[in-house]
């Protein structure tokens, strides 16, 4: 395997809901994980209440999406690059002088939307755009991170 390769670019504000979703949709995993019988009373209730509709996206997680949005402002093309190799996870900085390197042991799971893949570790989360893989398949990429971390994949 030659690896995958991300040449990271400015984040569009049009991200926003889908990764609010995420945010939300790994908070509830966390907390199914942690708690299953306060969520199979919630799932009770929920189901008795149903009314048909989606769910909304709660405020907090759409202040948290606003927030790595913010944290991600000074991006530029061609300056951050992400690379992922049979190991680790390596993050490339403009301004780091060392590469930081992310074992895939240290991944808590991966969420894939519509455009993006948000990867969580060490309490960190980290936004990638499919649009800004540059090296490998989509689709490759996809299995990769597939068979080193739990992929949750969010319908629109």
């Amino acid at each position: 395997m030659n690896g995958f390769t991300f040449d990271m670019t400015p984040y569009d504000a049009q991200l926003l809901p889908q990764i609010a979703r995420a945010l939300e949709e790994r908070t509830e995993l966390e907390s199914r994980r942690k708690m299953p019988g306060l969520w199979k009373l919630t799932d009770r209730l929920r189901a008795k209440k149903e009314d048909g509709g989606e769910r909304e996206t709660g405020k907090a997680f759409l202040r948290s999406a606003k927030k790595l949005l913010e944290s991600h402002a000074g991006l530029r093309s061609g300056d951050d690059r992400v690379l992922f190799a049979t190991l680790a996870m390596t993050i490339r900085e403009r301004g780091r002088e060392t590469p930081e390197e992310i074992s895939y042991g240290e991944f808590e799971r991966a969420v894939e939307t519509r455009d993006l893949y948000l990867l969580f570790f060490g309490g960190r989360v980290l936004a990638l755009q499919k649009k800004d893989l540059t090296e490998g398949a989509p689709e490759d990429f996809r299995a990769f991170i597939a068979s080193k971390t739990s992929l949750q994949t969010l319908k629109d």
